[in-house]
């Protein structure tokens, strides 16, 4: 783990702030913790999460017809959810909501944010018979594997024009 994340990762929750705890864990690594500043820290930390496209986590199968998409998307109304299919693209959009106003929070560890995430799908697709649902936080996108007959199309091979000149 480079340095940059460790201190990305440091100031994640005030219960991590104890350099102790860091030492603890990544003693292997031999990196030296003791020049690292919680406020600068903060600023990187947010840079770095920023740029992940982590949310929501996806899991990716195959059956013998399909090709399934399982997406965690706790706690978003399925209002806010938008999928679409662009070439060979799969990209879902919303927003998290998970701020409510009038509250003192103690810990918040689970932000606002909008999202966009972009799957490549490797295989042809059969457009007009995709679908979707939306359980308990689950979003499945079913996208039925295009079954190309193998058509057989015969080839005429033509002589070689110096064997025909002898």
């Amino acid at each position: 783990m480079d340095i940059e994340k460790l201190q990305q990762l440091m100031s994640l929750s005030n219960q991590y702030k104890a350099q102790y705890f860091w030492k603890d864990v990544f003693a292997s690594d031999n990196i030296c913790m003791d020049h690292m500043h919680p406020s600068d820290t903060a600023k990187q930390t947010e840079a770095f999460f920023s740029k992940q496209d982590v949310f929501p986590r996806c899991d990716v199968y195959a059956t013998n017809e399909s090709l399934v998409i399982d997406a965690e998307l706790p706690g978003v109304e399925r209002s806010e959810i938008k999928v679409f299919l662009y070439q060979e693209e799969l990209v879902i959009t919303g927003e998290c909501k998970t701020l409510k106003s009038g509250l003192q929070y103690y810990i918040k560890e689970r932000p606002n944010r909008k999202f966009e995430k972009k799957l490549t799908i490797p295989v042809s697709i059969n457009r007009s018979a995709i679908e979707t649902h939306f359980t308990n936080g689950i979003l499945t996108i079913i996208l039925p594997i295009m079954k190309e007959d193998a058509e057989k199309i015969p080839i005429k091979v033509d002589e070689d024009e110096s064997s025909s000149s002898e």
